[in-house]
C-alpha cells in the first residue's frame, strides 16, 4: 500500500534522467581523456569511483522519495483506548432564548460556546438534551465531536413545538445519559435563561440522583437583568394579552440553587466569553475514565527502512569521497574547456 504514490512517479522520472546524465558526463570525460592524452587507466579508475559516489547520491534521493510516498505492507494489531469524561449539555430551546439581549441571541451564543468546547475536547464524550415544555434527547453520548457539533448547530427554538420551560425533566434525561462508567467522571451543563414555569416538586429527586452518582451540575445563565423583547419569528415580538411586548429577563435563582446543591458552579454568560475559559478549566481538572478499548488491524508503515537505507548510502558516498584522490577533475569545466 502506497499512501502518496506521486512521489514514486517523481522517482521514476528522476532515476533515468540522473543515470543518463551520468553516462553523458562520462562519455564527455573519456573523449577529453583521449584528446589530451591523459593516463587512461588512472582516469578510468577515478571515473569508476565517481560513478559509485554519484549513484549513491541518486540512491539517497530515491530512498527519500520512496519514504515520502509512505509505503506500507504487512499488518499489525493496534489497540485503541478512548479515555475522557462524559459531558451532557442541557440546552434551553424555549422561545425566550431567541431574545437578543446577548448578541446575536441567547441561543446562538449558547450553541457557539458548546461547539467551541467540543472542538477543544475531542477525546471526551458528549451528549445533548434540549428542552422547552418537555425535553428531548437529541444527541446520545458520543466521541464523534464533528458530528455532534453539526447536530448542535441545527438546534432552534422551533425544535420543540410546545413552549414552556421545564428544566427538571431535562435534567432527569441528562442524568440518564451518563452510564455507570461516568460515576465521578461526568458532568451536566445547563444552558438557559432560567425562566421556569413548571412545578419544582421533583427538583429534590433530581438533586439526590446527581449527588448519589457524584455528578455535578453546572449552569450558564444567558440573558441580562434588563432583558429584551422575544422575537415571534414573523418580524415582530411576542405580546401579552393586552397587546404589550413581553420582556424576557435572566432568572438565575433556580439555576443557582441546582448548582449549589449538586456541587457545581453557576456563571452568567458574558459578552467576552469568559464562561468558555471557565468551563475549560473545570473540564481539565476532572479525572478521566476509559470509555472503550478496541483493537484493529492496520498496515505497518515501512518508510523508516528507506530512511535508514538513505543514511547508509550517504555513509557510502562519504567513504568514497574521502578515499578518492581526485586524480583528474571534479567537473569537465575544471579543464578550462
Amino acid at each position: 500500500m502506497i499512501e502518496y504514490p506521486i512521489f514514486l512517479w517523481v522517482a521514476l522520472i528522476i532515476v533515468p534522467l540522473a543515470i543518463g546524465g551520468m553516462l553523458w558526463r562520462e562519455r564527455q570525460a573519456k573523449q577529453l581523456i583521449k584528446r589530451l592524452g591523459l593516463v587512461e587507466k588512472l582516469i578510468n579508475l577515478d571515473l569508476k569511483t565517481r560513478r559509485i559516489s554519484y549513484l549513491a547520491r541518486v540512491g539517497v534521493l530515491v530512498c527519500l522519495l520512496i519514504a515520502l510516498a509512505r509505503p506500507k505492507w504487512g499488518v499489525a494489531e493496534q489497540v485503541i483506548v478512548a479515555e475522557g469524561i462524559g459531558i451532557v449539555w442541557v440546552l434551553d430551546v424555549s422561545r425566550s432564548m431567541d431574545t437578543q439581549d446577548i448578541a446575536p441571541s441567547r441561543l446562538e451564543r449558547a450553541k457557539l460556546m458548546m461547539n467551541v468546547l467540543m472542538g477543544n475536547n475531542p477525546s471526551h464524550q458528549f451528549g445533548a438534551v434540549i428542552f422547552a415544555e418537555n425535553s428531548v434527547t437529541k444527541l446520545p453520548m458520543t466521541t464523534d465531536t464533528q458530528s455532534a457539533r453539526a447536530i448542535v448547530q441545527s438546534f432552534s427554538t422551533g425544535a420543540i413545538g410546545q413552549q414552556g420551560t421545564d428544566i427538571i425533566h431535562a435534567l432527569q434525561s441528562a442524568l440518564g445519559l451518563l452510564d455507570q462508567r461516568m460515576v465521578a467522571h461526568g458532568m451536566v451543563i445547563v444552558l438557559s435563561d432560567g425562566e421556569h414555569n413548571r412545578s419544582s416538586n421533583e427538583l429534590e429527586t433530581v438533586i439526590e440522583q446527581a449527588n448519589l452518582r457524584n455528578i455535578p451540575i453546572y449552569a450558564l445563565g444567558y440573558g441580562t437583568a434588563e432583558g429584551g423583547m422575544i422575537p415571534d419569528g414573523n418580524g415582530d415580538f411576542i405580546r401579552d394579552g393586552g397587546g404589550g411586548q413581553v420582556i424576557s429577563r435572566l432568572d438565575a435563582q433556580l439555576l443557582l440553587k441546582i448548582t449549589i446543591l449538586t456541587g457545581g458552579i453557576y456563571q452568567q454568560a458574558t459578552s467576552t466569553g469568559e464562561e468558555v475559559a471557565f468551563l475549560q478549566r473545570v473540564i481539565d481538572g476532572m479525572e478521566t475514565t476509559q470509555f472503550e478499548r478496541r483493537s484493529r488491524l492496520d498496515y505497518v508503515p515501512r518508510f523508516p527502512l528507506f530512511i535508514a537505507l538513505a543514511l547508509g548510502l550517504l555513509l557510502v558516498d562519504g567513504m568514497v569521497g574521502n578515499g578518492k584522490k581526485h586524480l583528474v577533475f571534479d567537473d569537465i569545466s575544471d579543464l578550462g574547456l
